[in-house]
């Protein structure tokens, strides 16, 4: 297999240490490509995952050749997998991991894969506090606009903030929000506590989770950019 070494401040990588994936990680394709975390660090103190280890790195593999990225000593891939989703129109997958900043807390981060490189495409801003962290949802048209958007449950342990943001230039742009919700317990591997679906059939994906609290399930629709509940 042909190695390349990417790098977020620095590229340097051994072959030996490009063979170590993340211990609680999974693998995950889409098409022809497949991705996983890998280099596993325990910079970051927090366990929101059932653990204090993390990964520094992650790794794209397409037609034999693979990619690594590596973050610096401020980050972690406070996640357990690396999402493969198509939001543009090229014929490569996006990269989207939860990157945490070890003082500032966790956010969104996309990735571009394209000609042999991997570099960031986009990302939220941090929450702002170290060990607070988020979950991503899903991507679809959540708000009916005909667009491939994200959605992410920021602070899931504490406010449990559902949110839903689009690329706009080199951020993700918020373009909604509603308090209250939750798709992750804390300290567990667990992180589908959620479901997108068009369950009013009106077109536009709907969200079901759970109330902050344990008070319930509830379905969510941000039809029209207004979040409201479906009965």
């Amino acid at each position: 297999m042909k190695i390349k070494t990417l790098a977020f401040c620095f590229a340097s990588l051994t072959q030996s240490a490009f063979a170590q994936p993340l211990p609680d990680g999974e693998f995950t394709r889409f098409g022809n490509w497949s991705a996983w975390l890998s280099e596993p660090t325990t910079r970051y103190a927090h366990g929101a995952l059932g653990d204090n280890i993390e990964a520094s790195a992650f790794v794209v593999e397409h037609n034999g050749e693979a990619l690594n990225f590596i973050l610096d000593d401020l980050h972690v891939f406070e996640d357990l997998r690396v999402r493969l989703v198509q939001l543009d129109s090229d014929a490569a997958p996006e990269a989207v991991i939860i990157r945490s900043h070890v003082a500032e807390g966790a956010s969104i981060a996309i990735y571009d894969i394209d000609e042999g490189k991997i570099s960031l495409k986009a990302d939220t801003s941090n929450i702002g506090t170290a060990h607070r962290w988020l979950n991503i949802v899903g991507f679809g048209d959540f708000t009916g606009r005909g667009k491939t958007e994200i959605a992410a449950v920021i602070t899931p342990h504490l406010a449990g903030s559902l949110r839903i943001y689009e690329i706009a230039g080199i951020r993700l742009v918020e373009l909604a929000r509603t308090d209250g919700y939750t798709n992750h317990f804390n300290g567990t591997r667990e992180l589908d506590l959620a479901n997108v679906s068009d369950r009013n059939g009106d077109g536009v994906l709907d969200i079901a989770l759970r109330r902050i609290g344990s008070h319930g399930e509830a379905i969510v629709t941000f039809a029209g950019g207004q979040p409201r509940e479906l009965p």
